[in-house]
């Protein structure tokens, strides 16, 4: 349980924190000695800085498709920083908790969905340009005691959403403008998307449905949605999510970043007994122009999930 409330840490800290907060997107390759085997994978990231050498991260890891394996989930990570050249260069070495959800296959056929904790460890080095954009070398190293070892080697780019507290890091930011009370209105959502069957084929499907969202304060939010999803003939299901979400507001309220979890009941397709679900996401929703402090009226428009909505039995 301890674990858990780790992995929410870097948004919990978001309404304290209002500063030094980064979103990278790096991708490269992942190697496992264990299975002798070097495959894609690729992580997002989402970092909060607090003081001038300190952070604590978010991450979704994907590991890739290792054989017999396909292994990600989500990491929180606590960051030690060494900034040079005029801060101009950041070195970065950082450890934590990693919540991991592997697809393994079975002796006698078939696959197994094995879900577990594991130590994650992390070494950064990012170069920041005169603008928000900064490009970073990432290198990751997951050591679970029965499952895999592995290590990445990841290069990407990345968005400074906010600058440091006395304008310590170079570059130009978009304002910041006055802080609302809540950072969302009352919206209604349809959404349609992917969904992907957790089995070593990762076959692939349709989802979607309607969601229901209503701000309580400035870095919570409610949402109750009804999801459906349609793979094929391995999962047809439907039924309602309620979560919470920890969310804020950047680039001038332009875009959000959220972080949520619930609960739901759901149906199988040709089933009767309804079953608990529990639903976890994270979203990067843009906005057309500037959200309003206060909205009372329903409004639609238009969110990106880049996590995973899933549910457990």
């Amino acid at each position: 349980m301890r674990a858990r409330w780790v992995l929410l840490l870097p948004f919990l800290l978001l309404p304290v924190l209002s500063h030094g907060q980064e979103l990278s997107l790096l991708g490269g390759a992942t190697e496992s000695v264990d299975v002798g085997q070097t495959v894609r994978g690729w992580q997002i990231d989402f970092r909060q800085d607090f003081a001038s050498h300190f952070a604590v991260s978010g991450s979704w890891l994907n590991e890739g498709q290792l054989s017999g394996h396909h292994r990600d989930g989500f990491a929180a990570r606590l960051w030690g920083r060494i900034p040079l050249f005029d801060r101009r260069v950041s070195i970065a070495f950082g450890g934590g908790v990693y919540r991991y959800f592997d697809t393994q296959s079975q002796p006698g056929g078939g696959h197994a969905n094995v879900h577990g904790w594991a130590p994650v460890y992390g070494l950064t080095a990012t170069y920041y340009t005169k603008t928000p954009w900064f490009v970073r070398f990432g290198f990751n190293h997951v050591h679970p005691t029965n499952d895999v070892v592995t290590s990445q080697y990841l290069f990407g780019a990345g968005y400074r959403l906010r600058k440091e507290a006395g304008g310590e890091a170079p570059g130009r930011f978009p304002g910041q403008g006055a802080s609302p009370s809540k950072t969302t209105g009352t919206e209604v959502m349809p959404f349609l998307g992917g969904t992907v069957h957790n089995s070593l084929e990762s076959r692939p499907g349709v989802a979607g449905g309607v969601e229901f969202r209503r701000g309580v304060s400035r870095n919570l939010d409610w949402t109750l949605s009804w999801i459906h999803e349609d793979n094929r003939e391995e999962i047809r299901r439907y039924g309602l999510g309620s979560q919470l979400w920890l969310v804020d507001a950047f680039l001038d309220r332009r875009l959000t970043l959220g972080v949520g979890a619930g609960l739901g009941p759901r149906l199988a397709h040709g089933k009767l007994p309804v079953r608990g679900s529990l639903v976890h996401a994270l979203q990067l929703e843009p906005r057309g122009e500037r959200h309003p402090p206060r909205q009372r009226h329903l409004r639609a428009g238009s969110r990106l999930p880049l996590g995973v909505i899933g549910g457990m039995e």
